[in-house]
């Protein structure tokens, strides 16, 4: 087994087991080995359910790939030319009468799987097995491997399925977020970690009249707020929310010395809950109220 992936089944076993307790159902993890011809998917690790009657899953079982919730997610997360150029590779033998059989059709299955973000299997591998499924991608948004649950269809029925795949989404978005973390922390590179930082301090910057969740900004780039928060501190000497009141503050400036938009409207605009307290900020941050700096700055020109 590659390193990569022993370092990615390390990273998900704390996940998967909590989606175990939650779900109930056994929890697998498996990667697309499109080297082979035709091309399968592997289970590389996997945690028995707990339901009472779940499945049991052997590392390094391979299986159709046109049948199986691992296939259809990271098929339809790949590049389009990539995709069809498998597709054409896949036998799409009919192992049950749910079976797609049909290449067109199965192009069709992937859209919908790339919409809903995850995807099924509904009795097309196994009479009576139900599976959901979701992608994990690197940081560069391509899929890596997928993590997915399997149970008989009385105890994951189709109506169970977008519950149980909001939960397989959050659990792959934490180990998404780990593995990055972990690849930018151990760079040898400083230059890389500063330029993550500094990307994510372009995207504040760029949406200073946006209501911002600096956690879901973090997630976007695939890395904890926590790490964040260090690494963005040691690089700008402020925490990211104080990097945003202080760009707000700035451009609040801007807009005192450039038009003649009401304060309250300037406060509002720059996503402050009330104009007390974005006047209480300005004033701490440039020692004179908003009405007070414009009326300087006017002055100013007006004797230039």
């Amino acid at each position: 087994m590659p390193h990569s992936e022993q370092h990615l089944i390390e990273t998900s076993q704390g996940v998967m087991k909590l989606l175990e307790k939650s779900i109930g159902e056994s929890i697998v993890l498996g990667v697309l080995r499109d080297s082979l011809a035709p091309p399968q998917g592997e289970i590389i690790t996997a945690i028995d359910g707990s339901s009472g009657l779940s499945y049991h899953f052997k590392v390094g079982f391979r299986f159709s790939i046109h049948t199986s919730a691992l296939g259809k997610v990271v098929l339809a997360f790949l590049p389009e030319d990539e995709r069809a150029a498998l597709v054409k590779r896949i036998p799409l033998t009919p192992l049950t009468p749910n079976t797609i059989c049909s290449e067109n059709d199965f192009l069709v299955e992937l859209k919908e799987t790339y919409r809903k973000g995850y995807g099924v299997d509904v009795s097309e591998a196994i009479e009576g097995c139900h599976c959901i499924g979701v992608p994990i991608l690197n940081a560069e948004k391509r899929p890596i491997a997928g993590l997915w649950t399997s149970a008989v269809k009385t105890q994951i029925p189709v109506s169970s399925f977008e519950g149980i795949a909001v939960q397989l989404k959050e659990g792959a978005k934490q180990i998404e977020a780990a593995l990055n973390q972990q690849e930018v922390i151990r760079h040898p590179n400083r230059d890389h970690i500063k330029g993550v930082v500094v990307k994510l301090a372009k995207i504040i910057e760029d949406r200073l009249e946006e209501e911002l969740d600096l956690h879901e900004i973090a997630q976007s780039m695939n890395i904890s707020y926590s790490w964040f928060r260090k690494v963005f501190k040691e690089e700008y000497g402020v925490s990211p929310n104080q990097f945003l009141i202080n760009c707000r503050m700035e451009k609040a400036r801007e807009l005192l010395s450039t038009g003649d938009l009401a304060i309250k409207d300037i406060g509002e605009q720059l996503c402050f809950s009330n104009q007390y307290y974005f006047s209480t900020l300005f004033k701490k941050k440039h020692q004179i109220s908003p009405e007070g700096f414009r009326k300087k700055h006017k002055d100013s020109a007006a004797n230039n």
